[in-house]
């Protein structure tokens, strides 16, 4: 199995054995052509023995917090293309320095050619780890949330509280969970999410849309948010229970504040508050007294 370090970067890039470099020297000197099918034939010198693949999947599911245990046919599956995925892209460096060996312009050690070019010129064409990463992502269900491992379990939650804050039905939940599984995998941001975000409120809501355009870090919340806390105060409810598609809401987000609680205090629900139970009472025991009796 080729060698798998770390760049400067973080990253990682991939590497071969002695072994690997002799074989990949004799497929370069041993042929001027390559298969009929287009390939070189140097389609078995990356091989992933089981044992390894097991160790790779476990050291990057634990990183992931992948919980499930790789069964026999999932290793198999992972070697086969792994094997298939890294052989494929060494195909690229063969044929270059295949050209550079037939046109003269490499000479002696081309087992230093090839690492030059691998590490130089090409130091991501296939990166173990990243591959190995998107196998176990692309078996992480973000519709199952009593499965998730808690870094995947955090970002959903992320995900949907930013969403929220542009509407609950903005967005499908397909397209939620895959925003979800990108911010756990750190391929988007929060701010990212939040721009995409915008960019559909702004359809969604023509009288925000000039405001959302001009301030595109303000969410829907906020800009609701002078009504959400009226409804809150007057019908005394949590604002953060107040979801953006209430029907109080949507009826007075075109009013003004007056006309806005005039219009909640002629709900019937306002008959169920506190303080609209107080004004009662304290109405009852102003009437009791001036009709003389000693309350």
């Amino acid at each position: 199995m080729p060698k798998n370090k770390e760049d400067k970067s973080g990253g990682s890039v991939l590497s071969f054995s002695p072994e690997q470099l002799a074989a990949l020297a004799s497929v370069l000197q041993g042929g001027s052509r390559g298969d009929q099918d287009g390939t070189t034939s140097q389609t078995n010198i990356i091989r992933l023995t089981p044992a390894a693949a097991r160790q790779l999947l476990s050291t990057i599911a634990t990183d992931v917090q992948y919980g499930e245990k790789f069964s026999k046919e999932e290793i198999d599956q992972f070697v086969k293309l792994y094997n298939e995925a890294a052989n494929k892209q060494l195909d690229t460096v063969v044929r270059t320095v295949r050209e550079r060996v037939q046109s003269g312009e490499v000479k002696g050690d081309v087992s230093s050619t090839i690492t030059n070019i691998v590490t130089k010129e090409f130091p991501q064409f296939f990166d173990p780890k990243t591959f190995t990463e998107d196998y176990i992502w692309s078996k992480i269900n973000f519709g199952k949330e009593a499965t998730l491992g808690a870094k995947s379990l955090e970002a959903l939650q992320r995900a949907r509280a930013i969403a929220n804050d542009y509407g609950k039905y903005l967005i499908s939940n397909a397209e939620l969970q895959d925003a979800a599984k990108r911010l756990a995998r750190g391929q988007l941001t929060d701010a990212q999410f939040k721009a995409q975000l915008n960019q559909v409120a702004v359809l969604e809501y023509p009288e925000l849309a000039e405001t959302l355009k001009s301030n595109p870090n303000y969410t829907v919340r906020q800009l609701r948010g002078n009504k959400i806390n009226l409804i809150s105060d007057l019908l005394e409810m949590d604002p953060n229970e107040i979801e953006l598609d209430n029907p109080v809401l949507e009826a007075i987000k075109g009013m003004s504040i007056s006309d806005s609680k005039r219009y909640i205090k002629s709900l019937p629900q306002i008959e169920a508050t506190t303080a609209e139970n107080e004004n009662a009472r304290q109405a009852a025991t102003s009437l009791a007294r001036a009709m003389g009796f000693g309350v």
